[in-house]
């Protein structure tokens, strides 16, 4: 890394840390916050899983939201743990300078699809045992 000699390059320089700084930060936030999603999804998926006998025997008409929810909670659980994976992969990644952290930025924005899926999957599995829920009290 050269030393900045004008104010640019001293701005640029400074621009470009807090940037690092503010993607390091973001991404630790990331990757807690899948933590827990994937945490969550998977209790819920334990214990539905556990009791199934006394769910599946209340309505069978209503069977599906039970698996649905089976269904939505496990995608929730693989999505969260690869795209905690992917943030893993990189936050060992220090890029030199402001194009290489910009670089960085877009690898991260192309996990959104992943990430995305797994909080509607995680959202759509909880409905799905709400719904069942309110349909046997």
């Amino acid at each position: 890394m050269t030393v900045p000699t004008s104010n640019l390059e001293r701005a640029q320089a400074q621009q470009a840390e807090l940037e690092r700084q503010l993607l390091g930060h973001s991404m630790t936030f990331l990757s807690e916050g899948l933590s827990q999603l994937a945490t969550v999804a998977a209790s819920a998926l334990a214990i539905l899983v556990t009791f199934r006998e006394s769910l599946v025997g209340t309505d069978p008409q209503l069977v599906w939201l039970v698996k649905g929810s089976w269904v939505s909670l496990g995608l929730a659980v693989v999505g969260a743990i690869a795209s905690k994976l992917n943030v893993a992969a990189l936050l060992g990644v220090v890029p030199e300078d402001l194009q290489g952290l910009r670089k960085l930025v877009g690898r991260l924005q192309r996990g959104f699809l992943l990430r995305r899926l797994s909080l509607v999957a995680f959202v759509v599995g909880i409905a799905c045992l709400i719904a069942f829920g309110i349909a046997n009290l």
